[in-house]
């Protein structure tokens, strides 16, 4: 929401792994950083200005928890210059068990 994107903007939100998000169950051992466990998860929000996709870009970049966005896809609105129809972003939280 300070991105400015409403809850009603977000059309998919899910886990790779099968079990809630706060079950470790979903996470990988990262192979870069001992000790550490990835849990990857995609996003996909849809009818958003591009502007606001910076901010939640920039928002993402700068939070206190280490969140990696490791593919962005867009489609833009073909009718209205400026706003995107779809965005699908895979992601990874990083955690420590």
């Amino acid at each position: 929401s300070e991105a400015g994107i409403r809850a009603s903007q977000i059309t998919s939100f899910s886990f790779s792994g099968s079990s809630q998000p706060d079950d470790l169950s979903g996470t990988e051992k990262s192979k870069d950083i001992p000790g550490i466990n990835v849990y990857p998860f995609n996003m996909q929000l849809q009818n958003i200005p591009y502007a606001t996709l910076l901010t939640f870009l920039k928002q993402t970049e700068t939070n206190e928890r280490i969140v990696q966005v490791s593919n962005v896809q867009i489609t833009p609105d073909k009718a209205s210059s400026g706003f995107l129809s779809s965005v699908s972003l895979s992601m990874k939280a990083y955690i420590k068990p």
